[in-house]
Formats: structure tokens, C-alpha cells, sequence
């Protein structure tokens, strides 16, 4: 999945293959910043906080035109590097548009919908769209002007109908707040 993902948000496989002893491997750019739930901590201006995640929004939205579901968006799977560059990291549990063999649970608690806290064979994009609206509430801060409040308790509709029907409604209302 992560091969046919080319942007500049989304950390890229250089090569790949299988070793003599039959074990399969890739390599992959080396990422070097720091997490964006260390960027938060760190106390970094809300507005630069807002920049990154417009960043993730950018190589999510291109996930989902990719019909790719992250499926494990959270603060700790996303690089910030020293320029501004904005990495969304660990697609292990991406899922594309084939429902999985198994239904499963993947994901981390309190990002995840909850239709995806039970054994399902596929989410859409609204999944992504939850994480998002979580990773949004966190790097806000609990002293958050109430629109922005807003707009991640839209993207964290437990109903996934009630949510924003995709990253660039979302990214629209991010915008819309930031002007």
C-alpha cells in the first residue's frame, strides 16, 4: 500500500525485496524531527501546531483519493522535522479498497471510531476522519477557542453520518477558523 502512496507527506520505500535467507525487507527515507505529540508538549504556537496538522491533513486526504484508509492516525505517528516538513508515519494497518480476509481490530484507543472497535472486514475514510478530529482536540488544548472545539467534535462524531464526509470538508473548516 505504502509503495503506491507518492507525496511529499508520506515517508517513501526506496526499495524492497527478499534476503538469501527467505526474509522480506524495505528500505525506507530516514525521518529525522520529532513526533507531534512531543511538538505539543513542547508548547509550540497554536498556529504552528495548526500548520502541521494541515500537513497531515494534505497526505491524508491524498491517502483516501488513493482509496487507503491509515486506519492509526494519532499524534505519535506523525514527524515534524526542523523545516516545517510533516511525515504521517506507520501504515502497517492502512487499509485499501479489498476488505481484509479476517475482520480485525486495529487501531489505538481513544483515535479509534467506534466502528472500529469491533472485528470489521472494512472502514471507510470517515475512520481517518475520527482520528483526525482526536488528533485536532489534542494538539488544541483544552484552552481551545470554542470553534475549533467545534470542528474536532464534528470529526469525532461517534455516528459516523454525522461526521465531516471527507478531509476536505475538514480541512475547509480548519481553514475558515485560521482566516
Amino acid at each position: 500500500i505504502l509503495a503506491r502512496l507518492d507525496h511529499p507527506g508520506i515517508v517513501p520505500i526506496h526499495d524492497a525485496g527478499t534476503l538469501p535467507d527467505g526474509r522480506t525487507f524495505y528500505v525506507m527515507k530516514l525521518i529525522q524531527g520529532r513526533r507531534l505529540d512531543d511538538v505539543i508538549a513542547s508548547n509550540t504556537p497554536l498556529p504552528d501546531r495548526l500548520n502541521a496538522f494541515g500537513r497531515v491533513l494534505d497526505a491524508v486526504a491524498f491517502a483516501h483519493a488513493h482509496g487507503v484508509v491509515h486506519r492509526d492516525l494519532k499524534p505519535e505517528n506523525v514527524m515534524v522535522g526542523s523545516f516545517g516538513e510533516v511525515y504521517v508515519m506507520d501504515w502497517g494497518v492502512a487499509q485499501d479498497s479489498h476488505p481484509e480476509a479476517e475482520p480485525t481490530v486495529v487501531g489505538t484507543p481513544g483515535f479509534m471510531p467506534p466502528e472500529q472497535e469491533q472485528p470489521v472486514d472494512r472502514v471507510d475514510a470517515r475512520a481517518d476522519i475520527f482520528a483526525l478530529g482526536a488528533m485536532l482536540a489534542q494538539l488544541s488544548g483544552p484552552a481551545a477557542p470554542a470553534a475549533l472545539k467545534a470542528i474536532a467534535e464534528k470529526a469525532r462524531q461517534p455516528d459516523a453520518s454525522r461526521r465531516y464526509t471527507d478531509v476536505a470538508a475538514l480541512s475547509a473548516d480548519i481553514a475558515r477558523f485560521r482566516n
